[in-house]
C-alpha cells in the first residue's frame, strides 16, 4: 500500500512539471551578420545573450566571420567544409536570432550569402530579427530579408522584431543595454520565441 501511495505522489509531482525525461532544451543560434572591423554585432550579441533565460533554452553565439563562407560556384556547387559546418549548426538548432546591420537601408551580403548556403536545414525553424544602425535606421532590412528567409523554410517572428537606432548609444561599455526600452523589446521577442518553442 505504501509503495502505491509513493508512486502516486511521484506521478502527481511530475505531471505538473514542464520538463519530461529525455527532452533537451531548445537551442537558439545568435548569429552575427557583419564581418566589418569595429562592428557593433559583437557587443550587441553579448548584451542579448545576457538576458536570455538559460533555464528555458541553450544559446550559442555564431560569428559568421569565423566561417569565411565563400560564394557558391554555380559551375561547381559543392559545399565546402565551412559551408557544411554552418548548415549543420542551423539544422541542429531550433531557432535563430539574426543580428542585421543596416547597410544602405538593406541587410548585409554576409547574411544573404549565409542563407543561400542553406538547402533544407532551415525548414521548421523560427527566427528573431534584430536590425541595428549607426543612425536612425528603418524596418527595411527586416522587411526585405523576411521573404528570403521564408523561401528556405525559416519563419520570422512577425510581431516582435526589433530595430535599434544609434546602436553605439544603446550599449554600455560593459556590453549591456543602456536603454530599458531596447532591452524590453528584446525580452518581448525572446518571450515570443519561448512560446513558439513551447518553453514559455
Amino acid at each position: 500500500m505504501k509503495k502505491i501511495i509513493v508512486f502516486c505522489a511521484f506521478i502527481a509531482l511530475f505531471s505538473h512539471q514542464p520538463f519530461s525525461f529525455g527532452k533537451t532544451m531548445p537551442t537558439i543560434l545568435l548569429v552575427l551578420g557583419s564581418e566589418r572591423k569595429g562592428r557593433m554585432a559583437e557587443p550587441l550579441s553579448q548584451a542579448i545573450a545576457a538576458i536570455v533565460d538559460r533555464s528555458k533554452v541553450n544559446v550559442r553565439i555564431i560569428d559568421l566571420q569565423e566561417y569565411s563562407l565563400p560564394f557558391i560556384d554555380l559551375h561547381n556547387p559543392q559545399r565546402t567544409g565551412t559551408m557544411e559546418k554552418w548548415a549543420a549548426e542551423v539544422r541542429d538548432a531550433d531557432a535563430l536570432i539574426l543580428l542585421i546591420p543596416n547597410y544602405n537601408d538593406g541587410y548585409s551580403s554576409v547574411i544573404k550569402n549565409a542563407i543561400d548556403v542553406l538547402v533544407d536545414e532551415g525548414k521548421n525553424k523560427i527566427a528573431g530579427l534584430v536590425s541595428y544602425a549607426g543612425g536612425y535606421g528603418s524596418t527595411n532590412p527586416i522587411t526585405t530579408l523576411t521573404p528570403c528567409l521564408k523561401s528556405i523554410g525559416i519563419e520570422p517572428l512577425a510581431d516582435s522584431y526589433v530595430v535599434i537606432p544609434f546602436i553605439s548609444s544603446a550599449l554600455a561599455s560593459d556590453n549591456t543595454f543602456k536603454k530599458n526600452e531596447v532591452s524590453d523589446e528584446i525580452k518581448k521577442m525572446l518571450l515570443d520565441m519561448y512560446k513558439k518553442l513551447g518553453v514559455a
